[in-house]
């Protein structure tokens, strides 16, 4: 009960963060590291819906909606944290290279990839989200990356179209497409084979794969691009997640291996196989193949 009280008052102090020279000095601190001042900075679901800041972070312009948990972590410079922080990604990327982002959000992985590619390759950036992908959209609008192109659909293990499970606007990121559960919203599925072959795309370096429990069906829908163009796989792995979707995480790395490739934790390199014990274990992996 005592830390309840002590979080209601301190978020009552924190609303003052929400004034415009104050939200400037916590800004400016926070983005050097400054650990005091970040004890001040609201949480997101402080802030109103469409809470909207615009801004330049390490050389990309955004427009962001900081009552989101993505966008107030970019916002802040929350970038030395766990969620926010893309080196293990960045790292597999190469200048040339040609990169799938399937769950793109609201473009931030995207868009530091293609400043990373420094428009020498393409970034193909998938949404399913209507109202996320128009943000995605206006973020990739506010810069000059001519190697972008985005879709505003899932991918799946198969064609049509699937329900769309939306979250509160504060963690947008949260939301998923589903099978298994019914909603109002529907979204167009497409299956990385299909696209690849319609596209004629026949070269992949890297996929990144972050869809919240949807990634078994992904790279089944890809099972002959893998096979073939041999790309890198940086996937998110919850076992949770992927239960929810039908799926579970032995699953997904089963099948990753039955495709010739071996799987590696992201931040420790250790090799992660289906006899993995991913009990309430979230995490990042790199796939390769052998």
């Amino acid at each position: 009960m005592a830390n309840s009280l002590k979080t209601r008052i301190l978020n009552k102090f924190r609303l003052l963060n929400q004034l415009p020279f104050v939200e400037k000095w916590l800004v400016s601190r926070s983005l050097n590291n400054d650990a005091f001042a970040r004890k001040f900075i609201g949480s997101n679901y402080l802030y109103r819906t469409d809470t909207v800041r615009r801004c330049a972070r390490r050389g990309i312009n955004y427009e962001l909606h900081i009552n989101d948990y993505l966008d107030h972590g970019i916002y802040f410079g929350f970038r030395d944290s766990e969620d926010f922080n893309r080196d293990s990604l960045m790292k597999l990327v190469r200048v040339g290279d040609v990169v799938f982002d399937i769950g793109a959000n609201m473009g931030d992985t995207a868009l530091h990839i293609a400043q990373i590619l420094d428009n020498k390759g393409t970034v193909y950036a998938f949404e399913p989200s209507p109202g996320v992908f128009k943000r995605l959209k206006k973020n990739v609008d506010l810069n000059s990356f001519t190697n972008l192109k985005l879709y505003n659909v899932a991918m799946g293990d198969t064609e049509g179209e699937l329900s769309f499970i939306g979250t509160k606007e504060d963690h947008t990121g949260g939301a998923f497409v589903s099978k298994e559960i019914k909603s109002d919203t529907q979204v167009k599925v497409l299956t990385l084979d299909g696209f690849v072959q319609q596209n004629g795309i026949a070269h992949i370096d890297l996929i990144k794969i972050d869809t919240e429990g949807f990634e078994f069906f992904i790279v089944k829908g890809g099972e002959k691009t893998l096979r073939k163009l041999k790309p890198k796989i940086f996937m998110e792995v919850s076992d949770s997640l992927l239960q929810r979707a039908g799926s579970s995480a032995k699953q997904l790395i089963a099948f990753m291996e039955s495709l010739q490739y071996r799987c590696y934790h992201a931040e420790t390199g250790e090799t992660v196989t289906p006899d993995f014990d991913f009990f309430q274990m979230h995490f990042d992996v790199v796939c390769k193949a052998v």
